[in-house]
Formats: structure tokens, C-alpha cells, sequence
């Protein structure tokens, strides 16, 4: 019989040491002046395109064109028209003045006019209740101790606005 010479064990390959290559760094100045060069190729070859579409056309699909464009024009200055219009009717009906009016329909124009009619009549309508003796002083007693500056600092809001009702804060709003 014949003997096999007994094998080795293999060992597994010695690991190499890593070595860590540096990232590749990005000109982004680089990239983004060939993103815009792109660009104008994009521009230009739609205009181009553009061009030749309109070279194609016959004359009466070029006339069909203008024809749509002024139809849409005209559009434009009609309901321009039928807007000024509308404020003047709504203006006379409500004392607005019609340049004040807003909207692109008379509803909304109506709207507008009622919201700013309210405004041109009561012009208190809009700030809230007006309290006659908030902030006046009035209504302190004579002799209330006044808060200094340093205790204001340690106030909270509340705090604040409870000692303004009570008039400890007329020295420094300089209230009488």
C-alpha cells in the first residue's frame, strides 16, 4: 500500500493591514458650472426646436395661434372691464370708494365692501372694547406703592398685568 504523506494544515492567509485610501474629494465649483452648461444646452435646443415647430406650421395653424392669443387677450380686458364695473355698482350701492375694492367677482367685491363699510363706520370695530380707564391711571388710589425696575425683572407676565391694572406700574409707563 501506498502511504500519503500527511498534509499540512493550511493556515488562513495573514491579513493584510488595512489601509484606508483618502476619499476622492468633489469639485462641486467643477460640477456645477458643467450642471449649467446643461442647462443652456437644454435652452438652446428647445428653442430650436421651437423654431423648427414654427418654420413646420402652415398659415393657418400660425393664424389659429395669433387668433387664440388674441381671443385670450380680448378675455383678459373683458372681465377687467366687467370687475371696474362691478366695484362702480357696488361702490355707488355702499359709499365705498370703488378704487378701495378688492375682488374678481361681484361677490367678492360685495364681500369686501361690507368689510370695509363696517371699518369706514365704526372704526373701533376692529381694536376690541375699549376700556376708558386701562392704562390711565385713574382708577389707582392715591398713595399706591409704585414697583421699581428690579422687582419688575422678577415679574411673570400675570404678575405684570395684574400690577398694571392696580396702578403700581404708572411711575415707570410714566402715567401721572
Amino acid at each position: 500500500m501506498s502511504e500519503t504523506p500527511p498534509v499540512a494544515p493550511q493556515s488562513a492567509p495573514e491579513p493584510k493591514p488595512e489601509t484606508t485610501a483618502p476619499a476622492p474629494t468633489t469639485d462641486w465649483q467643477a460640477e456645477a458650472r458643467k450642471w449649467e452648461q446643461r442647462a443652456k444646452e437644454n435652452k438652446t435646443a428647445a428653442e430650436e426646436r421651437d423654431a423648427l415647430k414654427a418654420a413646420q406650421m402652415t398659415e393657418a395653424e400660425k393664424a389659429a395661434a395669433r387668433l387664440a392669443e388674441l381671443e385670450s387677450a380680448v378675455k383678459g380686458y373683458q372681465s377687467k372691464e366687467q370687475a371696474d364695473a362691478w366695484r362702480t355698482e357696488v361702490a355707488e350701492a355702499t359709499g365705498v370708494p370703488a378704487a378701495a375694492l378688492r375682488g374678481s367677482t361681484k361677490e367678492e367685491i360685495e364681500a369686501h365692501a361690507a368689510t370695509l363699510s363696517t371699518l369706514i363706520t365704526n372704526p373701533q370695530a376692529s381694536r376690541g372694547p375699549l376700556v376708558p380707564s386701562e392704562g390711565s391711571g385713574s382708577d389707582a388710589p392715591a398713595g399706591v406703592s409704585q414697583i421699581t425696575d428690579a422687582v419688575l425683572a422678577t415679574m411673570t407676565p400675570g404678575q405684570i398685568n395684574e400690577a398694571r391694572r392696580a396702578g403700581r406700574l404708572n411711575k415707570i409707563l410714566g402715567i401721572n
